[in-house]
This record gives C-alpha cells, structure tokens and sequence, in this order.
C-alpha cells in the first residue's frame, strides 16, 4: 500500500508539471475542457491552481507544432522520446508536426558514475572492473534513454557501453500513465481532436518505448544489417559482443575513423570525398530496394569514414522495414515520376490505402499532373530527388492523404541521404543512382523462383478454401434449417428519399379529397337537393367553400417548400 500511495503521489505531482507546461504555452484550452468530468484526474485538475499563466510566457507568433516542440523539450527525456518517435508517424500526427519533432535533440545531464556502476551490477551480477580490463567513468555522450561509455575488454577490443538509465523506466511508466488519462480526457470533451486519437497515440507509443528499452532488440538489427552486408567491400557494420550484452546493455565494437560532419569539412580531398558519397548512396539505396530494411537515420554524426574509403553506420536506434508489396509500389511510383506518367503514380498512391473517401481524388490527380510536367522536359542530371518527394508529399499533405509510417521514413530517408552525399559530392545525381537498383529490384520480383513461390503461396490458400468451403456451406445450411439464418441490410442515404416519397404521397392524398369534394359538390348543385340560399343548394356551397379552403392550404404549402 504505501508503494502504491507514493506511486500516486509521484504521478500527481508530474501531471501538476505538464498542465502547467501545457498552459504555458497556450493549450490551457484543452486542459478546461478535460476538467469537465467527474473522473479522479478531472478532480484533481479542479483543485489545482494553476491559472492563470501570464500572456508574457507565450509566444503567439509561433506555430501550434513549434510550440508542442517547446512542451516536449521542457518537459524532459520522456517527451523528448515520445516527439522523436512520432516524428516518424505521419499516419498518426500530421506530417508539420512530424517535421517539427524531427528537430528534437536530447539534451541530458550525464547521470552519475555510482548509478552506472549500480546498472552494471544489476546486469551482470558483478561490477564494471571484474568485466572489463578497463572502463571509463566519463560518458562519451548522454541521451534521454541511456548513455555510452567507452571500455576495453579483457581480450584487448577497444567497445563502446550502451547503458540504459537506471530510473528511466519508473520515469517512462508514470508518464505513459498519465498521458493516457489525460488524453481520454481530452479525447472524450475536445470533439475537435478526435481525429487524432490522442490515446491511441500514447499506446503506440508505450508499445514503441518498450522495445527501445530493450537494448538487446537494436543488437539483433545490427547483427541483420551485418548479415545483409556481409559480402560488402565499402560499408562496416559495428559486431556486436554478445557476452557482455543484456536487456539494458549494449556493447559493441569501436569504430576507429573520422565522423562524416568533420570529413565534409576536410580540404583538399575531393576525389575522396566523390567516392565516399558513391559508397554512401548505393549503401542506403541497397538498404531500400534490395534489402527491405534500412537505416532511417543517415545524417553525419551517424556515419564514419574508415580507412581504405570504408563507411560505418552507428546508432542503429531509428530503422525501418518495407515488404515486397511497399517496396513495388514505391518502385513504380518513381518510375511513373521519371516517366511522366500520372495515372501510375496516382494509382500507388491508392493503393497505399491512405485515400480517404472524402478527397476529391480527381483534382489530386489534376494537380499531380500539373507537378510532374515541372519535371518530364528536365534531363535527369538537373532533377533533384530530394526536392521531387518533398513536393509529392506537400502535396499529399494539402489533401489529407495519410501516408504509411514505413514509406514517409523511406522517403525521408532517401532526403537525408541526398542532402548528405551532395555536401561530399555537388554532382552527385541520386535518380541515376537508383536506376539500376530498382532494375535490379523488379527483375528480383519476377524470377522462376519467385513465380514459382506465388504459384505455391496461391495453391495453398486455394487448398485450404477448398477443404474449409463444405463444412461452411453445411454450417449455413443447418442455420437456414433452424431458421437462424439472416440476412441484414442496411439502407445509407435514403432518409431524405423515404421523407420526399411520405410527403408526396399526403399531398396526393389531399389532392383527391379536394377533387372528391369539387365533385360531389358539383353534383349536388345539378340534383338541387336539400335547403337552398340564393336559389343554390347549401350542402354544394359549402363543399365548394371546404374544397377551396383546402386548395388554398395545399397550394402555400406546395409554394413554401420552394418545390413547384
């Protein structure tokens, strides 16, 4: 009990920051609106005195996006995460935001040497000194998950230490606590950002933060990427030390070379500098079309020159996958964008599934065409493909088309990756570049071998339809037998229909009734029956007088409803 007490008690006091963080930078809104409930957080927020928030500590020239930036840099290494991890959801947040987020950068105090040392032990069951010939105490660097240290073990490989922060996950689990009670809150009173999900949000998130906790998930990506380059004379893939690896420590071997930010700068090396963005664009290019699974994150500091012209990768935290299926369409998008061919490139923008019913599909379709001509009459050496995807993704944005999580990381990988190897390289042509891997990658996908897989994979689900088709037939069969069987339809639209069809049908009515009172008049007047006024029978009169009453009604009624 006292735990749970205290846990409540650390939760409170970091939902009393983050309000106070929130209202800070102009979204006090949300927070009144989540106040209106009887839920426990609700209360809470009621009794908290936090507003008013002077207007002087908000910026109202900022955007919403730069501002969300702010809450999560103030708020510290959690929110850092839970940015930089929706910077590569455009499928969740919209893609200025993503953009926004993608600017984050961690910016932690190196947590004290006795924490580290606790870890190790916690670990491996025995300290850093019994493990390792030596280990330096001072952090290489520090970030919101964990930080690196250097070492070398006791065979004489010089390592780098990954180590998660010991009071991060406590932190992580309270936070993610929290936010999903304050954005059922605000999901359930602020109808305006309902699109968005906010709790579905922050369960993805919980999701994702859970395997980054796991560092032993980023050494089995390392060891693939190392296996897909295995035969690879120009790229380097960091080994991984097992032994001396756990869930919340990572070590893996020291890359002894020059970081590619410094190697830009460096004079007088431009033929090198020619073959290092070569190496680079057909590593990344490979790690796209050929292998499926790339790193998403090229920017310099995650890239080393070795000796001999060799590349290395670091910071494997940001890697993305596309199956077959994304890796063709994305194939045939670019060749539909090289050939000027709309229907190609709107037609895999479709089957993305990211088209909602609602957009005007044909005047996207008119605008893409429009985009495309800019580039057809241009010779491949002046496109640039960077800039191409950028405004093919403006684009998408401006129609609200969702874009797949895997896909915008490829894109914005493929941005990265231009910009860097133009710095290397001003004459480096990154659409010449990926030709040939594309080739490549579509006459993968039509060999005897893969032919001879689907003709298999098809078999085997027409296999299973047909042993599984007679006992579904005999089971609707027994349900139509105990008159259990039923069929429901569902009409959409046809309200307006079925009131138009009632209203019709009464004035119909109502017309007869008058038509029926004109005659029978009419005839009374001929038989001159009953009392008489003015030589006319009464009875014909005041039929005539109804009759009239009612044409009158009918005839405003009709004028009223603007429908003659």
């Amino acid at each position: 009990m006292p735990g749970k007490i205290n846990r409540l008690h650390f939760d409170l006091k970091r939902v009393q920051q983050v309000i106070h963080v929130l209202v800070k930078h102009g979204f006090g809104f949300f927070v009144e609106q989540a106040k209106q409930d009887n839920h426990f957080l609700a209360r809470q927020l009621k009794r908290w005195k936090i507003f008013p928030i002077s207007t002087k500590e908000q910026d109202t020239t900022l955007s919403v996006a730069q501002r969300l930036k702010m809450v999560l840099e103030e708020l510290g290494p959690t929110y850092i995460k839970l940015g930089q991890i929706l910077s590569t959801r455009p499928d969740l947040v919209p893609i200025d935001i993503c953009e926004e987020f993608s600017k984050l950068q961690d910016k932690v105090t190196p947590i004290d040497y006795s924490k580290i040392h606790a870890q190790i032990v916690n670990q491996f069951g025995k300290p850093p000194e019994d493990i390792f010939f030596s280990f330096s105490e001072t952090p290489l660097a520090a970030a919101s998950l964990g930080q690196v240290h250097e070492a070398q073990l006791k065979t004489g490989e010089n390592v780098i230490v990954k180590i998660q922060r010991p009071e991060i996950r406590e932190l992580i689990e309270s936070d993610i606590r929290m936010l999903l009670q304050l954005t059922e809150l605000i999901h359930r009173h602020v109808p305006a950002l309902r699109v968005y999900d906010l709790p579905g949000i922050i369960g993805q998130f919980a999701r994702t933060i859970k395997r980054e906790l796991d560092f032993s998930i980023e050494g089995r990506n390392i060891d693939r990427f190392a296996k897909n380059f295995k035969n690879h004379r120009y790229i380097h893939i960091p080994h991984i030390y097992w032994e001396y690896t756990r869930e919340k420590i990572l070590t893996l071997e020291k890359i002894e070379g020059i970081r590619l930010g410094d190697f830009i700068k460096t004079e007088g090396i431009e033929s090198e500098k020619k073959i290092i963005a070569s190496h680079i664009g057909d590593i990344i290019l490979k790690m796209i079309f050929i292998d499926g699974f790339f790193h998403a994150d090229p920017h310099p500091g995650n890239i080393f020159v070795m000796k001999d012209n060799r590349v290395a990768f670091v910071d494997f935290g940001i890697i993305s996958k596309l199956n077959a299926n994304l890796k063709h369409m994305m194939g045939q998008m670019l060749i539909g964008v090289v050939n000027n061919d709309t229907d190609k490139v709107t037609d895999m923008i479709r089957k993305l599934g990211a088209v909602g019913k609602d957009i005007d599909f044909a005047q996207f379709k008119s605008d893409m065409e429009e985009l495309l001509e800019r580039y057809y009459d241009l010779p491949l050496q002046q496109i640039k493909m960077g800039e191409m995807f950028s405004t093919v993704l403006s684009l998408m944005r401006g129609y609200s088309i969702k874009i797949p999580r895997d896909l915008y990381l490829m894109i914005k990988t493929i941005i990265i990756t231009e910009g860097v190897v133009i710095k290397l390289d001003p004459d480096f042509n990154m659409i010449q570049h990926t030709k040939p891997f594309i080739i490549k990658m579509i006459r993968s996908q039509h060999t005897v071998a893969k032919i001879a897989g689907e003709i298999k994979k098809f078999s085997m689900e027409m296999l299973r339809f047909a042993k599984s088709a007679p006992g579904e037939m005999a089971e609707i069969l027994r349900m139509m037998r105990l008159g259990i069987f039923k069929i429901e339809f569902e009409h959409q639209g046809l309200d307006n229909l079925i009131r138009e069809i009632d209203r019709s049908s009464n004035r119909i009515s109502f017309a007869l009734v008058i038509a029926a009172l004109i005659v029978g008049s009419s005839l009374v007047m001929l038989t001159n029956v009953g009392p008489r006024v003015m030589d006319y029978p009464v009875i014909g009169l005041i039929g005539y007088t109804i009759a009239a009453f009612l044409g009158f009604w009918l005839a405003i009624a009709i004028i009223r409803s603007g429908k003659l």
